[in-house]
């Protein structure tokens, strides 16, 4: 707690972050961690998120600050607002070793795996996700498509349909 201490008092942002977590995030953060910028990312990150600490230490063991963000269509699609709050709301990297596939896996392979673990595959994606199925049919002008999974995201009120690649 001495070198916390000692290390927030020289940046200004800081204090305020670390208020809001819990000292066992804290901590870890502190620990495993020796750059700045890298500390604030996984701070912020931790806030927005309310990941949980076993997340925190996943996502630093994966090491998402270095990882290159998730590609979306969303300021091509929405009002510029909405694709503002959503790429907010949605990380840039999910953490999904513990579905232990393969090197080489289909995208058949990845859905039954995420649904095979939704607990932990929800715990990677937020606290306000909620699964509502997989393979979702949608009629399109007379043509019919699948969704290979859809979720509610309660904060944004919106369904998120996610189309898996390997």
């Amino acid at each position: 707690m001495k070198m916390i201490a000692s290390e927030i008092t020289q940046d200004e942002i800081l204090p305020q972050l670390v208020a809001e977590l819990p000292r066992g995030h804290t901590t870890m953060i502190f620990e495993k961690l020796k750059d700045q910028s890298e500390r604030i990312f996984y701070i912020q990150k931790t806030i927005e998120q309310q990941r949980s600490r076993a997340t925190l230490q996943e996502n630093i063991q994966a090491n998402i600050y270095h990882k290159q963000p998730i590609q979306h269509n969303f300021t091509k699609t929405l009002p510029i607002d909405v694709a503002s709050q959503i790429t907010r709301e949605l990380r840039d990297e999910y953490n999904l070793s513990f579905l232990e596939l393969e090197q080489e896996h289909t995208e058949r392979q990845l859905e039954n795996a995420m649904v095979d673990n939704i607990i932990q595959t929800l715990g990677q994606f937020g606290r306000d996700f909620a699964f509502m199925g997989r393979q979702f049919r949608v009629e399109v002008s007379e043509k019919e498509y699948f969704i290979d999974m859809l979720f509610y995201h309660r904060k944004l009120k919106c369904m998120i349909a996610i189309e898996l690649k390997t």
